[in-house]
């Protein structure tokens, strides 16, 4: 029998998309609450799906009905059980966390995440309250160097500390193992590329997606740039901190053929040695040996 509720199998067929084609999620979520208008777990990555295309107002809404939900439909989270109610309330505090970090409202992000903190602290999310005590100037400046790489970064953003730390997705010789899954050719021009890729962000020309909370997602496309988890990759994604051109880092992907993004194989033309044609004279020249 068909259950009224959800359905699985389509749900998660979904969630596979949220990523490759967000666009795309956003319709098959709609058809999907269509049918099953009370799986409030779906609402909650409908709203998340919505904030990485930017769609802020929307997103509010959407988390403001599940809102309304908990006050109205007393039947629906009594009777579920408490681990199914937890997971639910995970989603929609994460949601709502990132859509208060991309609104840079860091304030009220910072208030959520300690005033939920029973279930924030199992979420990995201590670098989202260190960004967000950065934003609120609650740090001081000198205190960088102890702190990871995305945190001294938030701090201060230094350009060399950047091009060190891409090093592990250049050089396939030098890298951890666990690092292999994702690296550029040796020969990858990559501070020619992130000059040039300087003029595409935070413009029209530029292709923007706001997954996570604090970064923003341009991928572009350089034919045969490196390798990702083994297959040859046409593609390579740069993270930037949001509404920045700060890069944060790079890496070669694959299957992503449906996401828009911004062509580069200009570069790989240019940078292909020119090889000089033969005229008639030389040709034969060549062959019979005559000078």
């Amino acid at each position: 029998m068909r259950n009224k509720f959800y359905d699985e199998w389509q749900f998660n067929k979904i969630l596979k998309k949220v990523e490759s084609d967000p666009r795309q999620a956003k319709v098959l979520f709609e058809n999907y609450l269509n049918d099953f208008p009370k799986d409030y777990s779906a609402y909650s990555f409908y709203a998340s799906c919505l904030i990485t295309l930017g769609l802020y107002d929307e997103a509010s809404n959407v988390l403001d009905s599940l809102d309304d939900a908990y006050k109205n439909d007393n039947k629906f989270f009594i009777s579920n059980n408490s681990e199914k109610i937890n997971f639910l309330n995970c989603n929609i505090i994460y949601a709502k966390l990132r859509l208060l970090c991309r609104q840079k409202k860091y304030k009220d992000a910072l208030e959520l995440y300690y005033s939920k903190y029973k279930y924030t602290k199992n979420m990995d999310l201590e670098r989202i309250a260190l960004y967000c005590e950065i934003k609120l100037n609650l740090l001081e400046n000198d205190c960088r160097k102890k702190y990871f790489y995305l945190i001294r970064q938030a701090i201060e953003y230094q350009t060399s500390d950047f091009l060190y730390h891409v090093k592990k997705h250049v050089d396939e010789d030098t890298v951890d193992d666990d690092e292999k899954l994702s690296v550029f050719k040796n020969n990858f021009p990559i501070e020619k590329i992130v000059s040039e890729i300087d003029k595409y962000l935070m413009t029209d020309n530029g292709v923007l997606y706001g997954f996570g909370f604090i970064e923003d997602l341009y991928y572009f496309k350089y034919d045969d740039c490196g390798l990702s988890k083994g297959k040859k990759a046409d593609y390579f994604k740069v993270v930037t901190f949001h509404d920045t051109k700060n890069i944060i880092t790079m890496f070669p992907v694959v299957d992503h053929k449906n996401l828009p993004c911004t062509d580069l194989n200009y570069m790989n033309v240019e940078d292909k040695p020119m090889v000089k044609g033969l005229s008639q004279s030389d040709k034969f020249i060549k062959r019979y040996g005559i000078k």
